[in-house]
């Protein structure tokens, strides 16, 4: 059983992760679009731009993550999860503003005033939440390391 779980668990941590990210990223970024009016064809735009955005956020800090060893010490990882969080934050407010500037026809910098109070708020709070979720499932794998098998030996049968 203990086998089964180490595979779905990072999985079920990685969905975890994407989904928060589009579900974060399409909230702030239904809130960008009102900065830039209303675009009478689709006034979600910003809504589906930060959507996207999030869920490319969620997998590039779930490979980010990966990438730490899991002999990494908790605080690490954790220290680790904001970072990335906060980083890949701030590349989804980039990405949504960009997004909604060609659509809008708006072109300005003062979207780059939204990072500070939106996406590295936003990302340093949802790489906190994963980041910890990280830990957990870092420690869990630890504590229950993978046992051989006993296919081949007399006492399984074989």
């Amino acid at each position: 059983m203990a086998t089964r779980n180490r595979r779905w668990l990072p999985i079920a941590l990685t969905v975890f992760v994407v989904l928060a990210g589009t579900v974060v990223g399409g909230f702030f970024g239904m809130l960008a679009n009102l900065l830039y009016g209303d675009f009478y064809w689709n006034p979600n735009v910003g809504l589906v731009l930060g959507g996207s955005g999030g869920a490319g956020a969620g997998i590039l800090w779930s490979w980010l993550m990966a990438r730490l060893s899991l002999q990494s010490g908790g605080g690490r990882i954790l220290l680790a999860g904001i970072a990335f969080g906060t980083i890949v934050g701030t590349l989804d407010t980039i990405f949504v503003h960009v997004g909604l500037m060609a659509v809008s026809g708006i072109w300005s910098l003062r979207f780059l005033g939204t990072i500070p109070y939106y996406g590295i708020p936003a990302g340093f709070a949802t790489g906190l939440v994963c980041g910890l979720l990280r830990w957990g499932v870092v420690a869990w794998m630890r504590r229950n390391p993978p046992r051989e098998s006993s296919a081949g030996t007399p006492e399984a049968g074989a």
